[in-house]
């Protein structure tokens, strides 16, 4: 047993240590014990056989193969299924957000969101109006999204992406608030071939502009740096102006625009803007509102359906029964001034008499 051993054993391997140390180790155990010793032996000699060696060398290898094939078709499949579910997820959010669109009536289309769009979003979302964000910028979006507005990544120029914002259902306004005056020329355009009958408000950075918004369809500009500088004049020669103005900019709750009818026989029927003298009162005449033919020869006249609208008038203009003043000023002011309307009218007394 021990020769065929031997034999079968490679030539490297069969050292005389290992010969002569077997005998000894074995020794003591009975003939079924040293036989099996013997075949455990022949067994993990066999291992350091060079035939054997490589027939586990491959078999190790197939397995290696096996178990990155398996992982690859594992990471496969999941790479499938989650693109099919973010494919699933985008179409879903798609049609929530034509949803929100479609259910929104008599909305503004708010093209831009970078500041001074954010801050009218801010106004359009405080006074609860419906409103649609476009912004090609992500980050702008992601904001839009943030403070849960309806938002479209989009470019605002693009026919289909103010169709998509219902600029043909639902929209009544478009406004144009990106600080490029191209990009707004563009979005007027495109707006104003979409629906004739939309009113559109765009902002104009450069003067030089100006011509060109109005060409493109645009039915009001916004001029930014134009109006911090009115601000600024307002501020030296009008500061009960500039207050009021600033209050409203800034959301004072005491500062208001009201319109005040003249009554007939009232203090200031029949008298002169000069003999009035409203900033004695503190508050602001921005303009007048009147069908009366009298003051139809007037500069700076506005058409407003069926009466006129006369922005900034002249002292020498003289108020008649009818008229509206159009005032800025601090609520209790307008209050004072409105109670000397309705008192005088009945009592019928003349400014000059009025204590």
């Amino acid at each position: 047993m021990g020769d065929a051993l031997n034999a079968l054993r490679p030539q490297r391997l069969r050292t005389k240590a290992a010969s002569s140390l077997l005998p000894h180790c074995l020794d003591g155990y009975s003939e079924c014990n040293s036989c099996s010793s013997r075949v455990l032996l022949a067994h993990v000699e066999s291992a350091n056989c060079p035939v054997a060696y490589q027939g586990l060398k491959i078999t190790t290898s197939l397995s290696s193969v096996s178990m990155i094939f398996s992982v690859g078709m594992l990471a496969f499949f999941t790479s499938i299924i989650v693109a099919a579910f973010n494919e699933k997820m985008s179409e879903f959010q798609d049609d929530r957000l034509k949803a929100s669109i479609e259910k929104c009536t008599q909305s503004t289309i708010l093209c831009g969101f970078g500041r001074v769009g954010q801050e009218i979003a801010s106004q359009l979302h405080a006074n609860k109006l419906n409103f649609v964000v476009i912004d090609i910028d992500e980050q702008h979006i992601a904001l839009a999204q943030k403070k849960e507005y309806i938002a479209l990544h989009d470019d605002a120029s693009k026919n289909t992406t103010l169709e998509q914002a219902g600029i043909n259902h639902g929209a009544k306004t478009v406004l144009c608030t990106t600080g490029d005056d191209v990009t707004n020329v563009y979005i007027t355009l495109t707006s104003r071939y979409l629906n004739p009958d939309i009113t559109i408000i765009s902002r104009a950075n450069r003067e030089d502009n100006v011509k060109k918004f109005y060409q493109a369809g645009a039915n009001y500009l916004v001029q930014p740096y134009t109006s911090a500088g009115l601000l600024a004049a307002e501020y030296i020669g009008q500061p009960v102006a500039f207050e009021a103005i600033h209050g409203i900019l800034h959301d004072d709750k005491d500062v208001k625009i009201e319109a005040i009818t003249i009554s007939q026989n009232c203090f200031l029927d029949g008298v002169s803007l000069q003999k009035a003298c409203f900033n004695q009162y503190k508050a602001r005449l921005i303009g007048i509102v009147s069908d009366n033919p009298i003051h139809a020869k007037r500069r700076n006249r506005y058409k407003l359906h069926n009466q006129h609208f006369y922005f900034n008038p002249e002292s020498s203009f003289v108020l008649h029964k009818g008229d509206i003043l159009v005032l800025l000023g601090r609520q209790l002011s307008i209050e004072h001034l409105q109670d000397l309307i309705e008192t005088s009218r009945l009592r019928r007394r003349t400014p000059w008499t009025i204590n």
